[in-house]
């Protein structure tokens, strides 16, 4: 490991030299280096106060180096640390990192679970951000996908091995897809001044470029940047027609004739606001302008708006009154989400485009018409909305057939109506896809029937039936895509068909009752995380004896059970 500076004091090395070891001949320099490397990097992050980054050093020593542990006292390495802390902790504005932490608040306002050295691999930041993620959606909360940087990663840049510090990241959810999520996250980064560098790929992490870590470690707490300044002659803060932020508590405001943008977060959180006037000259209202405005009770929108973007009203939980334009074109991620007071809502004749969870959550909504200028539905859309009963639909698009709606030859169910999917269901005779979200969040099912027509079941098609205990599936199914029964935690056992060959990653993912999944001898290949986070005490991978998934049941450490080819 490189040391970060060359010119560190030669009292303090000296000093850690005599703490480790009594004389120079017992002196383990690897000991010393490394012990002073792990030191440094602690002191430079700015994450750990003196005392942490003692107690880690001597777990170091502990773990890695027993033997020298009686020479060391607790008390001498933390006052060794301190020698350090002076000659090496970052001082001034911390400029750099308050941007960054900026752009992760606001990225985890939108959904996008953002993490600050999470771990110290990439593995680790995945597990915290997917522990973090689950107990979001078991709380209704707003998650989509997930960024970070780990230890290791800004290791790299502190040692000056590379100037750009990486950024991994991924999605939840079928939609929006990993890119989509990349995307956001690279638009909040340059939002806050960083240049990244990005081939818009999800296998590959974006990089913040020219990057010089320069965070203070803080007793108090972190310091967000303050992206608005707040002024006493005015509650709206306006730049070249753009509202950038109401910093007023007013519960009814009249926005500004003139005002042609309002922008993101604008009246984010603004818990007073119950009543609010758009001028007709608002063309755009960007993204999560009005989240969290749990008093707002209803908003006409002007007719020069053709998109709502996601997340613009997400968790305005008093909304019972929404107006659209008539020129509206689409109606962006999350829109809606968690307006859990909207009972019904008119979608304009020229929308072309209602986004993935749009109205999830809004649990009192009972009925929608869906035009037919409307390209494609998916399951998400109507996640959670427990009473919606009615749902009209272009009748040269799609078919309705009991709880659920089909593709117009009857071949696809494509979702479920969640405010009839209840107790035990049957899937209609002929249906040979279910498409990739058609149950999720249906947590009122407890049996499904599939019937023999079924070959494909999409990605995160059963995802959340948290109820579900029956389901049995039909020979003819070939192919099962990623986190297809993902958090069916009463699901106890399944029977994989033996004409599928792949069980993908995160298909039972979370599935906490699951007691035995048989798998056939044709499967060829099981992910490492299809069984992620399920109780590995409990279940049983039954399977011929000497099969593929009798080896990954030997390797993973998972019990097993033969059965007859």
């Amino acid at each position: 490991m490189k040391h970060l500076r060359t010119d560190a004091s030669e009292a303090l090395r000296s000093k850690l030299r005599r703490l480790i070891a009594d004389d120079a001949e017992n002196m383990d320099e690897a000991l010393a280096y490394d012990l002073e490397a792990q030191i440094i990097l602690g002191v430079r992050a700015g994450f750990l106060s003196i005392d942490e980054i003692a107690e880690e050093g001597m777990e170091y020593i502990s773990q890695e180096y027993p033997k020298v542990k009686n020479h060391i006292s607790a008390g001498a390495l933390q006052e060794l640390v301190k020698g350090y802390w002076d000659e090496y902790a970052n001082a001034g504005k911390q400029e750099n990192y308050l941007k960054l932490a900026c752009a992760f608040q606001k990225l985890n306002e939108q959904g996008i679970v953002a993490l600050h050295c999470a771990g110290y691999v990439q593995s680790d930041g995945f597990d915290d951000c997917n522990e973090i993620a689950s107990d979001m959606y078991e709380n209704g909360e707003n998650v989509i996908g997930c960024c970070f940087y780990t230890f290791q990663d800004l290791e790299h840049v502190l040692n000056e091995y590379t100037t750009k510090l990486r950024i991994s990241f991924g999605n939840y959810f079928d939609k929006p897809t990993a890119v989509e999520v990349g995307t956001m996250i690279v638009k909040e980064l340059e939002a806050a001044g960083f240049v990244t560098e990005w081939k818009q790929s999800a296998d590959e992490k974006i990089a913040i470029k020219d990057m010089i870590w320069d965070k203070v470690y803080e007793t108090n707490g972190n310091v967000f940047l303050q992206q608005f300044s707040e002024t006493e002659r005015s509650d709206f803060i306006i730049e070249h027609g753009v509202l950038k932020k109401y910093t007023g508590s007013d519960e009814t405001v009249v926005i500004p004739d003139g005002i042609t943008e309002i922008g993101p977060w604008a009246f984010k959180d603004c818990i007073s606001l119950a009543d609010i006037t758009i001028p007709d000259s608002v063309s755009t209202i960007q993204y999560t302008a009005f989240s969290g405005c749990t008093n707002l009770s209803g908003v006409v929108l002007p007719d020069r708006i053709t998109e709502i973007e996601s997340w613009t009203f997400c968790g305005c939980s008093s909304l019972t009154s929404v107006v659209l334009p008539k020129g509206l074109k689409k109606i962006g991620v999350g829109s809606f989400m968690q307006c859990t007071s909207l009972v019904d809502i008119t979608i304009p004749e020229n929308v072309e485009t209602i986004c993935s969870a749009a109205f999830a959550g809004c649990r009192k909504l009972t009925g929608i018409t869906i035009p037919d200028s409307v390209k494609s539905l998916d399951g998400t859309i109507f996640n959670g909305c427990t009473a919606l009963a009615s749902l009209i639909l272009p009748a040269n698009k799609y078919q309705i057939s009991d709880v659920f709606v089909l593709s117009i030859d009857s071949k696809t169910l494509l979702f479920c109506i969640p405010g009839l999917a209840t107790g035990d269901i049957a899937i209609p005779e002929g249906t040979a896809v279910i498409a990739d979200n058609a149950f999720v969040g249906c947590k009122n099912l407890t049996g499904i029937h599939i019937p023999d027509s079924v070959k494909t079941i999409g990605n995160a098609a059963f995802y959340g039936c948290n109820g579900l205990i029956h389901l049995t599936l039909p020979a003819k199914v070939r192919k099962i895509d990623e986190a297809a029964f993902q958090m069916c935690t009463s699901l106890a056992d399944l029977i994989i068909p033996d004409g599928v060959r792949k069980i993908n990653k995160w298909t039972f993912c979370g599935c906490t009752s699951l007691k035995n999944v048989t798998i056939p001898d044709g499967v060829r290949k099981i992910d490492k995380k299809a069984f992620e986070d399920c109780d590995f005490t409990r279940l049983t991978i039954c399977a011929p004896a000497g099969s593929y998934a009798e080896e990954f049941a030997t390797e993973n450490k998972f019990s097993f059970s033969a059965i007859p080819v």
